[in-house]
Order: structure tokens, then C-alpha cells, then sequence
């Protein structure tokens, strides 16, 4: 449509306004993540299945079948589930007793002290790990322990020297040079900045 100006005499065409309206996408359907017998995939695989779980909508039955279909065929915790008849009733069974043999908190922190305590021996043995690998490990397991309430505010001063241990003594002295390292008053501070300069040493090596 073309409108005339009557200040300047130009003739200039009017551009439609464009539709608000969101453009939909089909997504892929979302598979489950199947849990079987390590200890570490629990959490990953609780966090996704708890939608389902929490799910009113969903039969209780049916959430049944999805439960067997999220664990691994053979596996300890494929057998806890079949172990009971495929019933509505029994699916707040079948769950409770995963969670009592898998899901455990105290069991959890256990397993990830552990994957701690494995790198610090790894270290000690003069296996030479690479700064990528220690820091993608430490941050995920790091993490796993706060998912189960071992926070650095809480749990610094156990958790700093077992992060420590992981690095040999050229590492830390490299570390303890920065002004805010050697000026770190307690565990949780050291703790942080312990982890900030390995993920600076890891983005420097990602630049070579």
C-alpha cells in the first residue's frame, strides 16, 4: 500500500506488521535414561525419572512399565523392580525398595568420597592426569556431593584437602602464588580458588 506524505510530496509503501504468533517446533522424543547396576548413574537417572514419578496424570501402572523400560535388561536394579507383580499398587513398592538399594544418601556421599580418594591415589602413584581430565571429574563429583547436601559452605574444611591431594606440589605451589590464594583464610575459600585456577590452567590448554 502506497501513502503520501503531504509535508515533503513522497510517495513511501507502508510495510505490514509482521505477525506475533510463535513458530512450534516438533521435538524429538525424550528417551529414558536406563539405570542399572553403578551407584554414580543414580542421581542423573532419578532426576529424570522423578517427572514421571511426579506425574498425577499418569496411571500408576503405567508409570510401572516406565520404570521397567528405564532399567538396564539383567541388570540388579531391572530384577528389584520385576521382583514385584506389574500392578499400580505395587509401584510405590517397587520404587521405595530402589531407593533403599540404590538411592541411599549416606551410600551416595560414599561413592563419590571414594572416586575422590581413587584420584588422589592415581596422583599419588605418579599417574600423570591430564589438567582437563582432573577438573571435569572434580566438578562432577563436586557437584554430586552438593546434589547430596555435602556443600563446600558445610563441608570445606574435609573436602579442600582431598582436593588438594589430587595435585603435586609444583601444581599447588603454581596455585598458592596468585595474591588471592595465599591470602585465603579458610578451607571453602582455598577450596574455591584451588578450582578456579585449574579451570584457568584447563581454558589456557583448550587455547593451544
Amino acid at each position: 500500500m502506497q501513502t503520501q506524505n503531504q509535508n515533503q510530496g513522497m510517495i513511501y509503501q507502508q510495510i505490514p506488521e509482521t505477525s506475533n504468533a510463535k513458530k512450534k517446533f516438533t521435538l524429538p522424543k525424550l528417551q529414558f535414561r536406563q539405570f542399572g547396576d553403578d551407584l554414580k548413574d543414580w542421581l542423573p537417572f532419578w532426576n529424570q525419572f522423578e517427572h514421571v514419578d511426579k506425574d498425577d496424570d499418569i496411571a500408576p501402572e503405567n508409570k510401572f512399565q516406565y520404570l521397567v523400560q528405564a532399567t538396564v535388561v539383567g541388570s540388579r536394579a531391572r530384577k528389584v523392580v520385576e521382583s514385584f507383580p506389574p500392578t499400580g499398587e505395587n509401584y510405590v513398592k517397587a520404587v521405595d525398595s530402589l531407593k533403599a538399594r540404590f538411592g541411599r544418601e549416606d551410600l551416595l556421599v560414599e561413592v563419590y568420597v571414594r572416586e575422590l580418594l581413587k584420584l588422589i591415589v592415581s596422583v599419588q602413584s605418579n599417574q600423570k592426569l591430564a589438567p582437563t581430565f582432573l577438573y571435569d571429574k572434580l566438578e562432577s563429583y563436586l557437584r554430586a556431593l552438593e546434589t547430596l547436601g555435602v556443600t563446600t559452605d558445610k563441608c570445606a574444611s574435609i573436602l579442600y584437602p582431598m582436593v588438594e591431594s589430587c595435585f603435586d606440589e609444583e601444581f599447588l605451589k603454581a596455585c598458592n602464588r596468585i595474591p588471592t590464594s595465599s591470602s585465603a583464610n579458610d578451607a571453602k575459600e582455598r577450596l574455591e580458588n584451588l578450582m578456579l585456577f585449574l579451570k584457568g590452567e584447563v581454558e589456557g590448554e583448550e587455547r593451544i
